[in-house]
């Protein structure tokens, strides 16, 4: 998820565990796509199963709450894997990297899906993903590029196995005082790459589908129940059709028991403000509401939706699993 925007204070600022910091080891550069010629892996990380948006236009500022950022992007789920380099030599500019990676991007088979430079460009504060706001080998790294100082690849190559996705971002670093153990090695007016791969896999399902009669004995035990097989699209409250057959149970469960009445929950996981986060998941309530008044004919006044967030978390949030098993629709006895 996009997060709302935040003032612009610094460009990178790394925050260490200076007692258990260390140089990660280099794990080499990806399939098909060298490193710009001096650059040193600093930070690296992998995801097993993750979601990511890929901008395909240029950024727009958004106006209002169903807004889009971008007229045109792709959400992509599957392995994840991040590579943050630095380039030592400070006389390499961010456009002469930037179109060193086109070239070579070019020549090694990938397909060009999305270019920019310069902050009319792209988000301003670089809120393309979260993913490297959260620790990387005991490094957390924020990333608020200058303006004019960013730029920004999309690429895809067609393999034997699937499809992989890349975004390229290069971006000059203006922190003026490093310490700990990237000091001899970032310094002030260095340029900074940092590389994304997504390789597109199915989700292992893993969450047992639930039939009226499993939610009718879940209500009655514990007064709610958590549902996974309503999904929504990307940031968005159109509930996904395969939502059908859980909404059809749900529908199901109230026809065959008229006298109850449920309070319909929507959660989110912690990616994104708390606010932006409310009203979302409220939004989405609404949404199931609708849904199960218009396509099944449930009386309105047996249903209430309500947003909480990320307000009760049933796992940690800090893995992709975790955050899936946030992301659910509750029903709540009313």
């Amino acid at each position: 998820m996009i997060p709302r925007h935040l003032p612009i204070i610094a460009m990178v600022s790394l925050m260490l565990t200076q007692s258990h910091a260390q140089m990660p080891s280099d794990p080499g550069d990806p399939p098909h796509l060298k490193r710009y010629e001096g650059s040193v892996i600093f930070a690296h990380k992998t995801e097993r199963y993750t979601r990511y948006l890929i901008p395909l236009s240029k950024w727009q500022p958004p106006s209002g709450a169903d807004a889009k950022e971008y007229d045109k992007s792709q959400e992509i789920e599957g392995n994840f894997t991040r590579l943050a380099y630095v380039i030592p030599d400070s006389e390499r500019e961010v456009l002469e990297v930037h179109r060193n990676y086109l070239n070579e991007l070019d020549s090694s088979g990938w397909e060009i899906l999305h270019s920019a430079v310069g902050e009319k460009e792209i988000h301003p504060n670089f809120g393309y993903n979260t993913k490297l706001r959260e620790p990387v080998d005991g490094t957390q790294l924020f990333e608020y590029p200058t303006p004019g100082g960013t730029a920004y690849i999309a690429a895809r190559r067609a393999d034997p196995d699937g499809d992989t996705y890349a975004t390229i971002t290069t971006f000059r670093f203006t922190n003026n005082g490093l310490t700990g153990p990237f000091e001899n090695l970032i310094k002030p007016h260095s340029t900074l790459v940092r590389v994304d791969l997504i390789k597109p896999k199915a989700m292992e399902q893993r969450m047992v589908f639930i039939d009226a009669a499993a939610m009718k004995s879940e209500i009655s035990q514990q007064g709610r129940v958590s549902l996974y097989g309503v999904l929504f699209e990307f940031n968005k409250t159109d509930i996904k059709p395969e939502s059908q057959p859980t909404l059809a149970e749900v529908a199901k469960l109230l026809q065959d028991d008229p006298s109850l009445k449920l309070l319909v929950v929507g959660h989110t996981d912690n990616i994104g403000t708390l606010d932006f986060n409310k009203d979302l998941s409220a939004r989405r309530a609404t949404s199931v509401v609708s849904a199960l008044v218009k396509q099944f004919g449930i009386a309105a006044n047996r249903l209430h939706p309500e947003g909480v967030a990320f307000l009760a978390p049933i796992a940690a949030s800090d893995t992709e699993e975790g955050r899936s098993k946030n992301r659910r629709v509750e029903l709540v006895r009313w």
